[in-house]
């Protein structure tokens, strides 16, 4: 899909070098817009550039820790610096670690919550007041997960993260709403990506069963009766990035293929 969509948008995206951060990027870059793209990763992110057409314009690499605590202040500058303007936000870094909920330590603890909650908390305000206090407009969309509707005994962090994600994302909408900032979430469940191959490996092996039963188990629970992919993320992504979706915010947008249906 080539359009020129978000010619002149300038967007910053965190996790760029994973599966749906690399979907969103390469989206997004194939409807004109400018982007700032960060992740821990450098191959990652150097092998993603290496992906965009060759008539989009040349991304702005940044490799970066999400907990880094100025994360949210090197990410505007950068996209200020480069491109002299922002008009989205998607933090897309995170991390899970499957552990059941009786052997869950204090560290884990902290670098799930520092990662998937509080660099995406920090990042959000600070990149909302240089918006705001520049009269810039925009979109911010920030990553919750199904997991965060329900009690997840083997993942009890990452789903409170989650939680919390979903309670933030409403709260900074209510916050930046008459600025003309509008703040969404997407929720996605299963996906086809490195992480969702992580999560189906390491149960797998506590369950005792072979690689790929679990996500096997997964897939026949969804109505729609395939795992999702990137490009399904990035669709809606693109959507609330974009004029379309002018009238909507703090909103969790579900993209499960009917998961959830079957597992309120």
């Amino acid at each position: 899909m080539m359009s020129d969509r978000f010619k002149n948008r300038v967007f910053i995206i965190t996790g760029a070098g994973g599966g749906i951060g690399g979907g969103v990027a390469r989206r997004l870059s194939q409807e004109a817009a400018s982007l700032v793209l960060a992740d821990v990763n450098a191959d990652s992110l150097r092998a993603l550039a290496a992906q965009m057409p060759t008539t989009s314009v040349r991304p702005e690499l940044l490799v970066l820790d999400a907990r880094d605590p100025e994360l949210g202040k090197r990410l505007g500058d950068a996209a200020i610096s480069r491109f002299g303007r922002i008009d989205g936000f998607v933090p897309l870094a995170g991390i899970i670690k499957i552990k059941p909920l009786l052997e869950l330590d204090p560290p884990q603890w902290d670098l799930v919550m520092g990662i998937n909650l509080r660099s995406v908390f920090f990042s959000i305000q600070a990149i909302g007041k240089l918006m705001i206090e520049r009269g810039w407009t925009g979109s911010i969309i920030a990553t919750s997960s199904i997991s965060g509707s329900g009690p997840r005994p083997d993942q009890a962090d990452y789903a409170a993260s989650k939680a919390a994600i979903n309670h933030i994302t409403k709260t900074f909408a209510l916050a930046f709403a008459p600025h003309g900032i509008r703040v969404n979430a997407i929720s996605p469940g299963v996906i086809e990506t490195p992480m969702w191959q992580e999560i189906d490996n390491t149960r797998s092996a506590m369950l005792g069963v072979k690689p790929g039963a679990v996500l096997k188990k997964f897939r026949e629970e969804i109505p729609m009766g395939r795992v999702g992919t990137p490009d399904d993320i990035s669709a809606v992504v693109a959507f609330l990035l974009s004029d379309e979706s002018s009238y909507i915010t703090g909103q969790i947008v579900t993209i499960d293929g009917g998961f959830q249906l079957k597992h309120p």
